[in-house]
């Protein structure tokens, strides 16, 4: 049995989609769940079953949802609310969209009260954070005026920007099978304080948080690159969802 995988995703609101006349999809009035292929390529090749999960904030569906997926990814997105983390937004801060967060900060408290294996990828592992009380950077320049090469917008999405050192015993070092790679690299934010039980499985050249894990966990590993946008052209990075994937029919 291949192992059924909640995917979160971009929440659309209808004011973003436009009038009837300017919208690629719908009608005016209707609001989107949205993913990006690429997540549910990264599961799908790797064994698992994608489903995309929608935006109904409502116990029963998260408990269904909770129950009958073997494992979850909390993809990428738009900024998290900086008020989750007891900040006020300043200028450089990106969109937020409030009804995605509490929808995933409701469905991550339930998977982790289950202890179901969860997978974190750049907004998702930012998000991770935030609810084990930790804290981000609102944008780059807050936390180095040197670090633009971690916002490599200009290059194809899976170009390998720049060097990631893992730590050894980790899992992310065990997906790899050593302790050097190089990702791309797409973000704005960045982990400040990081929560409490989470420990930081690796970092850029620069210091920049790239992983984090909990180990008191059965699978929990989150990264700040988007292997999703890089597996098909660099083969390594399929590794990552080969591991989760692996890890969760482990548990089943």
């Amino acid at each position: 049995m291949r192992p059924l995988i909640g995917v979160t995703n971009y929440y659309v609101d209808s004011n973003e989609l436009g009038a009837l006349e300017d919208r690629t999809r719908g009608f005016t009035g209707q609001d989107m769940a949205m993913c990006t292929m690429d997540y549910l390529r990264g599961i799908r090749q790797a064994g698992g079953i994608p489903i995309m999960l929608s935006h109904i904030d409502d116990e029963e569906y998260l408990d269904n949802i909770v129950q009958r997926c073997d494992g979850f990814l909390f993809s990428g997105g738009a900024d998290v609310d900086p008020q989750l983390y007891g900040e006020e937004p300043i200028k450089e801060c990106g969109a937020i969209t409030p009804k995605r967060d509490s929808f995933e900060i409701k469905l991550l408290a339930k998977v982790l009260k289950e202890d179901k294996p969860t997978f974190g990828i750049c907004r998702g592992m930012q998000l991770i954070n935030i609810y084990y009380q930790g804290t981000l950077y609102q944008d780059l320049t807050a936390y180095n005026d040197q670090t633009n090469h971690h916002r490599g917008l200009k290059f194809p999405k899976w170009y390998q920007i720049h060097e990631v050192k893992l730590e050894d015993n980790s899992q992310i070092a065990q997906a790899f099978g050593k302790t050097e790679i190089k990702t791309n690299s797409l973000h704005h934010q960045v982990l400040k304080e990081v929560g409490e039980g989470l420990e930081v499985t690796a970092r850029a050249n620069d210091g920049i948080v790239e992983a984090i894990e909990d180990k008191s966990k059965q699978f929990l590993l989150a990264v700040q690159w988007h292997p999703e946008m890089m597996f098909e052209k660099v083969a390594e990075q399929s590794k990552l969802f080969d591991y989760f994937v692996d890890n969760v029919k482990d548990l089943m």
